[in-house]
C-alpha cells in the first residue's frame, strides 16, 4: 500500500498531467447493432469556423467527475481500488493500491505492466487522395510508406509549429490508420477539418476522394515490459489440428453492420464492418529506420480497420515480431487463471510491438463488440493480468517512464509554439522532403532553413539532470546560464528518475548555443538556483525488440 508520503510527489504529478487535456464532448454515441446514427458533431466542425489555437489542449481539465467519461475497463480500475483522475476528459486511473509510482514503475522496468489507453483517439483515412492530403499536413514521405508500415510523425500549423504528434499507418494503397492524443481530441478534429476543406477546394476535388473514419469504440491496451512476451505469447492461437482456417470469434462482435458516414466525409461512431474474409500476410522483417515501421497483415485498400476472421495461418510466434512491426492475430481466453475449462477466441485483433515507456511492449486494438465493448476489452485485460509478471500500471508511471525514455509530451514539451527540428524531432521530416518536397508541406517554409542551419533556430529541446540534491525541476521553471542569474530557457517536464536512483530528470528549451551534451546551467527550483548540467536524450537505454 503507497503511503500518503509515498503520494504526494504523485500527486504533484497528477496536476502535471492533468493539465495536458481539453474540454472534449464527445458526438452522441451511435447504438451499436441498431442501424440508427444520431451524432452532435464538436461547434468546431459543425460551424467550420476559423480555428482555435491548437495549444488548447494543454489547458487543465477543470469539469467535476460527473463530466468524465470512461473507458470500457473502468470498472475493472475501480475494482482494483485506482486512484481515479481527470484526464483528457476521461477518469483514469493514476496509481494502484499495491504499488507506489515508483514501484510500478520499476516493475514496468523489470517486469511487464498493463496500461489502458483507450481514451486516445484511433482514426482510419482512405480515398484517393488520402496520401496526398497527409503529405499536406505532415512532413513525412508518406507516397513512399510501403504497406502495413509505419511512421511517427507530425501534425503541422502553417507556421510549421506542431498541432499534435501521431504515428501513421499504411493498411492500404488508399488507406491510412493514426493515433492521436486524447487531449487534444476537439483541436486536431477541428485542425483535420479546416485542412481538409482547405486541400480538396485547392485540388478543385469531391469530398469524397478522402473519407475520414474516428473508431471512436475502440479500446486500446498497452502491455509494456521486458516480459511483456512471456504474458502475452501464451495467449495467442495457434491451432496445430488447423492448418488452413484461424478459429472464428467465441464474441458476438456483429460484423454486418455499417454505421452511415456524415455528410461529406466523417464517421465519428465506427463499430464494425462487413469486410470478407482476407489472406493474411505473415509480417516480414524490415530495416529500421528513424521510428520503426509498423507491420500488419493484409487489409484491403477499400476496408475499413476492422477485425477480419483468418482465411490462412498467421505467422503467431511473437518473437519473429519486431519491434515496430504489427499483425493480425487472435488470442485465445482461459475462463480463469487457472488455464482450466473452455477458452473462447477473441476476433483478429491489430497487435504491435510498440509502445511510450522505451521497453519492449505491445499495443493491443480492441474492437467493439455488438452492444457492448466491455466483456471483450475486460477479458483480455484480466487474461494478461493472470501472468504472475503483469500488473495494472496507471498514468503516473507512464508519465515518468516516458521522460526517463526521452519522449514529448504533447503541451508540455511540444506544441504549436515549436517546430520539429526546435523540440529535437527533425528526423521526423523525411530526407526526400528536404529538397523540393512536392507536394510542400505545412511550415515548410520554416522547417527547412532550420534543418539547412540549426543555427538559426532560437531554441531547442534539451535533458537535463540536477547535480545537487533537493526538489525535482517541475514545467515551468526557469533554466539560468552559467552567470546564475540571466534566464537562457523553461523546464517543460521533470520529476525524480525511479530507474536513476531518484536523481531529478527534465526536459526543457533553452537558447541556441546551450543545447550542447555537458553545458553547465542552472535550475531555478523553488527560489533557489541549483547547478544542473545538458544530457543527452533518452536518460536511459531503451530496450526495443530489434530484428538482429
Amino acid at each position: 500500500m503507497a503511503s500518503a508520503k509515498n503520494l504526494r510527489p504523485v500527486l504533484r504529478a497528477a496536476h502535471q498531467i492533468g493539465r495536458n487535456v481539453s474540454r472534449r464532448r464527445t458526438p452522441t454515441p451511435a447504438t451499436p447493432g441498431t442501424g440508427s446514427f444520431s451524432p452532435t458533431l464538436p461547434a468546431a466542425l459543425a460551424t467550420r469556423a476559423p480555428l482555435p489555437a491548437y495549444n488548447v489542449c494543454s489547458k487543465r481539465y477543470a469539469s467535476t467527475s460527473s463530466d468524465l467519461k470512461q473507458t470500457p475497463l473502468y470498472d475493472m480500475h475501480a475494482n482494483a481500488g485506482a486512484k481515479l483522475v481527470g484526464f483528457a476528459g476521461y477518469s483514469m486511473p493514476l496509481t494502484y493500491p499495491d504499488q507506489s509510482q515508483s514501484e510500478s514503475h520499476k516493475w514496468t522496468r523489470e517486469n511487464a505492466s498493463l496500461f489502458d489507453v483507450s481514451h486516445m483517439v484511433q482514426h482510419k483515412l482512405s480515398g484517393p487522395l488520402a496520401c496526398r492530403f497527409l503529405e499536406t499536413i505532415t512532413p513525412s514521405a508518406i507516397s513512399s510508406l510501403e504497406k502495413h508500415h509505419s511512421t511517427l510523425s507530425t501534425l503541422l500549423d502553417t507556421n510549421g509549429g506542431i498541432v499534435d504528434d501521431t504515428v501513421i499507418t499504411r493498411l492500404g494503397r488508399d488507406s491510412f490508420y493514426f493515433v492521436t492524443n486524447a487531449g487534444c481530441r476537439d483541436t486536431d478534429l477541428a485542425f483535420l477539418n479546416a485542412e481538409m476543406d482547405k486541400f480538396l477546394q485547392r485540388e478543385n476535388a469531391k469530398s469524397d476522394q478522402i473519407n475520414w473514419h474516428i473508431l471512436d469504440h475502440h479500446s486500446l491496451l498497452a502491455l509494456q515490459g521486458p516480459k511483456a512476451v512471456d504474458v502475452l505469447q501464451p495467449l495467442v492461437f495457434r491451432d496445430p489440428d488447423d492448418d488452413q482456417l484461424g478459429m472464428k470469434s467465441s464474441y458476438p462482435v456483429n460484423p454486418t453492420h455499417i454505421e452511415p458516414e456524415l455528410p461529406g466525409r466523417y464517421l465519428y461512431n465506427l463499430w464494425s464492418f462487413n469486410a470478407p474474409p482476407r489472406a493474411f500476410d505473415p509480417g516480414q522483417k524490415q530495416s529500421l529506420r528513424d521510428w520503426l515501421p509498423i507491420s500488419s497483415s493484409t487489409v484491403a485498400s477499400d476496408a475499413p480497420l476492422t477485425p477480419q476472421l483468418l482465411t490462412a495461418p498467421a505467422d503467431t510466434d511473437l518473437s519473429t515480431l519486431y519491434f515496430g512491426q504489427s499483425r493480425w492475430l487472435q488470442l485465445s481466453i482461459p475462463e480463469n487463471c487457472t488455464g482450466e475449462g473452455t477458452r473462447l477466441s477473441t476476433p483478429s485483433l491489430l497487435i504491435s510491438r510498440t509502445g511510450y515507456t522505451g521497453e519492449d511492449g505491445f499495443e493491443i486494438s480492441i474492437p467493439p463488440e455488438k452492444g457492448s465493448s466491455v466483456a471483450l476489452a475486460s477479458s483480455i485485460a484480466k487474461a494478461i493480468l493472470c501472468s504472475e509478471y503483469a500488473r495494472w500500471a496507471g498514468l503516473a508511471a507512464r508519465d515518468s517512464l516516458r521522460l526517463e525514455a526521452g519522449m514529448c509530451l504533447y503541451g508540455h514539451d511540444i506544441d504549436t509554439t515549436v517546430t520539429p527540428p526546435m523540440a529535437a524531432l527533425g528526423w521526423v521530416v523525411a530526407k526526400s522532403r528536404r529538397k523540393s518536397p512536392n507536394p510542400a508541406f505545412n511550415g515548410s517554409e520554416t522547417i527547412l532553413p532550420q534543418l539547412a542551419k540549426p543555427s538559426s533556430m532560437s531554441r531547442r529541446r534539451v535533458g537535463i539532470i540536477l547535480l545537487e540534491k533537493g526538489g525535482a525541476a517541475r514545467e515551468g521553471a526557469a533554466i539560468i546560464g552559467e552567470d546564475g542569474t540571466s534566464s537562457i530557457g523553461t523546464i517543460t517536464s521533470g520529476l525524480p528518475s525511479p530507474s536513476l536512483g531518484g536523481e531529478n530528470i527534465a526536459m526543457g528549451y533553452v537558447k541556441n548555443g546551450y543545447h550542447k551534451k555537458g553545458t553547465k546551467v542552472g535550475v531555478k527550483v523553488r527560489g533557489k538556483v541549483r547547478a544542473a548540467e545538458v544530457r543527452a536524450l533518452p536518460f536511459v537505454e531503451s530496450h526495443f525488440y530489434r530484428a538482429s
